[in-house]
């Protein structure tokens, strides 16, 4: 649920990016599949002048040389902080939340039902600051009677260091907290000085590390996730980064799994492995019958 701040700052005229530029931008499709096209090079121009002033770096030339060296992999990851901003709030997108927790739970309890251990594991990739993956614990508890005996936990995943960090301090302020109901708001949450803080209840529940979708490796080791969260991320990737991460995410979910995504994003043309899952007032992806009977032969 990262997006790119320069999104929302405009181009300035005549601007013409050097080699240098270029040359970063590759860095970062390569590290992480994020494609910053030219429209939006102004601003990553902005975000490496800062690094350098922090670094004494004076020309973009070496700044480029430095990301470049094997010891530029930590400066790529803080630039990376710098280029992905949050953009979030609890209880975001209460049609696909809705379903969640009348259609998607149930449904899952039902296939479920017969299984020797009654788990239950959702997914919140690309989590930003993290008002999304504690919404989704905020839900698992209060469907306390149908996960009755049910162990449940949420995995919360971001590419920025930074807004993880945030993620597990659990300290929000107004603005991404003015859509919690009241009573949840009471039942969950604690005020003090600093703000809203999220119940230990509710901190039981969620998981926080950073994670590369792109990163296969580390991606083979979530396996078996029931729901996965998805949303507003893909749009930041180009086709081929794309078809990778719903690769990851497809090979993730549970048979019986079931995948969102933000209403501006689709798989059509992705992937032929999910299909659509429709929903009142809102739609989802679940694995195809032919990707599982291909995995059953694998």
């Amino acid at each position: 649920m990262s997006t790119s701040a320069s999104a929302r700052e405009p181009n300035p005229k005549n601007f013409v990016p050097d080699l240098h530029l270029l040359g970063i931008r590759d860095v970062i499709y390569k590290t992480a599949g994020i494609f910053q096209r030219d429209h939006k090079l102004h601003l990553l121009k902005v975000r490496c002048t800062l690094r350098m002033k922090e670094l004494g770096i004076g020309l973009l030339r070496d700044y480029f040389q430095y990301l470049t060296k094997p010891s530029g992999q930590v400066e790529t990851t803080i630039l990376l902080n710098g280029i992905l901003v949050g953009e979030t709030r609890f209880f975001r997108s209460m049609p696909q939340l809705d379903a969640l927790r009348k259609i998607v739970l149930p449904k899952l309890v039902a296939a479920k039902s017969t299984a020797a251990a009654r788990t239950l594991k959702i997914w919140s990739a690309g989590c930003s600051t993290g008002e999304e993956a504690y919404t989704l614990a905020i839900i698992l508890l209060e469907a306390s009677s149908l996960l009755d005996d049910w162990t449940c936990s949420v995995l919360a995943t971001d590419l920025n260091q930074n807004s993880v960090e945030h993620a597990k301090r659990g300290i929000y302020g107004e603005s991404s907290t003015r859509n919690v109901p009241p009573p949840l708001r009471q039942k969950y949450f604690v005020k003090d000085a600093t703000g809203l803080s999220v119940s230990p209840e509710i901190r039981a529940l969620v998981s926080f590390q950073r994670l590369n979708l792109l990163d296969g490796r580390h991606l083979s080791m979530i396996a078996k996730t029931d729901v996965i969260f998805c949303r507003n991320v893909l749009i930041h990737f180009d086709m081929a980064s794309k078809t990778r991460v719903i690769e990851h995410l497809h090979n993730s979910l549970s048979p019986a799994g079931v995948l969102f995504v933000g209403h501006a994003e689709s798989l059509f043309g992705v992937s032929n492995n999910f299909s659509l899952l429709h929903m009142p007032a809102a739609i989802a992806y679940e694995k195809t019958k032919t990707s599982l009977a291909k995995r059953r032969l694998l």
